[in-house]
């Protein structure tokens, strides 16, 4: 089964989309990595007096870029596994479908067996309702045929004895 329905995805690539694109707002953290090398090259400048601001001025903006880096892999990574999650929700549908495929090709085969038995009895049946049809105009043609040679005899009975006086 997949793991999360088509809208959840949508709802986790916005959420990721979101995250993502706060990460590329420069309000947010503008040129960070520029500004942690402007910050150690300052600190480097700076006289004795000025060395604790300085360093701690580079100490926030380092800290500012490792979050930022840090943030960037995390909105990655989440891209990473709904990708992950997508593709491989996709193959067990593929695998699903694959399996009703084979299982739809094992009916129409057992319904083109069946079809052929189907019209081969169906075949049989007409011929012995042929069949039936014909034996009983066989024996409609003995029965009466047996009647009119019966009435001939005792047709040709009466004509004789009515000739010969009997």
């Amino acid at each position: 089964m997949p793991i999360y329905t088509p809208d959840e995805y949508k709802e986790k690539l916005d959420a990721v989309t979101i995250s993502y694109s706060s990460l590329l707002n420069k309000d947010n953290y503008g040129d960070v990595e520029k500004n942690c090398v402007d910050a150690k090259i300052a600190a480097a400048a700076a006289a004795a007096a000025d060395a604790a601001v300085a360093l701690e001025s580079e100490n926030n903006a380092c800290a500012r870029l490792d979050t930022y880096k840090h943030n960037l892999r995390s909105v990655g990574d989440d891209f990473f596994h709904i990708k992950e999650s997508i593709f491989k929700d996709i193959e067990e549908l593929i695998e699903g479908v694959n399996v009703n495929d084979e299982k739809i090709s094992n009916y129409n085969q057992e319904n083109k067996d069946l079809n052929e038995k189907y019209i081969s009895l169906r075949d049989k049946i007409n011929g012995a309702k042929g069949m039936q049809g014909d034996i009983q105009k066989r024996y409609n043609q003995s029965y009466y045929g047996n009647i009119v040679i019966m009435l001939s005899i005792i047709g040709g009975f009466v004509f004789y004895s009515g000739t010969r006086k009997l």
